[in-house]
């Protein structure tokens, strides 16, 4: 049984360690939380995204998994109380109803093999109570709160490695452009390109040589990169420029 999982993002890339150390933590301990790494609270690192892949990977091994919005704490009783729905328990909608669901859930009735995973779970105080006491159901969690690491295994998830980052690219439609500087008009391209990344000095690419023989000289320059995600059409497009460079 699945209950609000996210759909799975077909352009997920990489992170084959941190899924595999999730699936270790997840197989010792009864509570793991995904954070992000040395820079704390930093959001847009892919937690959320590492969960619900380790879900579609991992989610048969489970009979009942439950996806939880926790960045609300009034959301948290009242996902609860929808499991219990879709269980059977008929547990009402009383004050006490998601406590009744969550020792249903402990005691191992109807299914003793179970996960919780707790979304953006920011505060430790609204979800805590929630967590597994007993049994063998399991809890997971998505937060920036550095301080869910005195309660549970973690995940330190970080920014994409440079592998990855090419990975990702490769998944787009990408045009590569020389523009100039101070007016924004095309010099030259756009072309499509199969590989294409921004180092910290300069663009390194597939495209090209680009023919600036009819430019003239003098000519401020930059390098444009625009891309729009493959079949993916509600994702963003986007566009980012490379250094300048006088031609």
């Amino acid at each position: 049984m699945w209950g609000g999982v996210p759909a799975r993002n077909l352009d997920f890339t990489g992170r084959r360690a941190l899924l595999a150390r999730l699936e270790q933590q997840l197989r010792t301990k009864s509570v793991v939380a995904v954070l992000p790494g040395p820079r704390r609270g930093m959001g847009g690192v892919g937690k959320s995204q590492i969960a619900s892949e380790y879900l579609y990977r991992h989610g048969a091994e489970y009979d009942v998994v439950w996806w939880i919005p926790a960045e609300q704490p009034a959301q948290v009783p009242a996902s609860v109380i929808e499991l219990g729905d879709a269980l059977g328990l008929k547990v009402g909608r009383e004050v006490t109803a998601a406590s009744r669901v969550l020792e249903a859930l402990w005691a191992g009735s109807p299914y003793s093999n179970w996960l919780l995973v707790f979304d953006n779970a920011e505060s430790l105080a609204a979800v805590r109570d929630y967590l597994p006491r007993w049994g063998t159901g399991k809890a997971l969690v998505t937060s920036r709160n550095a301080d869910w690491e005195q309660l549970a295994g973690t995940v330190s998830v970080g920014p994409f490695t440079r592998a990855e980052s090419i990975q990702l690219l490769r998944k787009r439609n990408r045009r590569l452009s020389i523009e100039d500087a101070d007016t924004g008009d095309t010099l030259a391209g756009p072309d499509l390109c199969s590989g294409l990344m921004f180092t910290d000095f300069a663009p390194e690419h597939d495209c090209g040589p680009f023919d600036l023989s009819g430019v003239p000289h003098g000519r401020r320059c930059v390098v444009v990169l625009k891309w729009s995600y493959t079949g993916r059409a509600l994702l963003p497009s986007g566009t980012t420029k490379g250094p300048e460079f006088t031609w």
